[in-house]
């Protein structure tokens, strides 16, 4: 049995093997490693919900009311959207091609995740 180098949930990290949910990489087949930020996209989300909050509130309380109304929930949603957590990603370079085999918000757990795959590399 090879050695456990990093275990959390269902990831699991030995000197041979990468086991990430029902998914097993071998270390062996892994050429390198990245970490990245997926960018955030909830623009068009909080567009959306200012249109209908300004077009009900336009509805029940006259156009300025709905346009004041729909401006001030946008700038207020983008507001809230903007401290949304940064999702992060770990992929792998293989011989097939890059793999995400994780995204997470956990900056911590992809960080253990990227130093136990390293530590890997490097034991015989």
């Amino acid at each position: 049995m090879s050695e456990v180098i990093f275990q959390s949930g269902t990831i699991t990290i030995t000197s041979t093997l990468a086991k990430f949910g029902s998914d097993t990489y071998p270390i062996a087949n892994i050429g390198s490693i990245k970490v990245g930020v997926e960018p955030k996209n909830h623009g068009g989300g909080a567009a959306l919900v200012a249109a209908i909050a300004g077009i009900v509130c336009g509805f029940f309380g006259g156009a300025g009311v709905g346009i004041v109304v729909g401006i001030t929930v946008f700038i207020g949603l983008l507001i809230v959207l903007g401290r949304a957590p940064v999702e992060k990603t770990l992929t792998f370079k293989t011989s097939s091609g890059d793999v995400t085999a994780l995204k997470t918000t956990d900056v911590n757990l992809i960080e253990g995740v990227k130093s136990a795959i390293e530590s890997a590399f490097v034991r015989p």
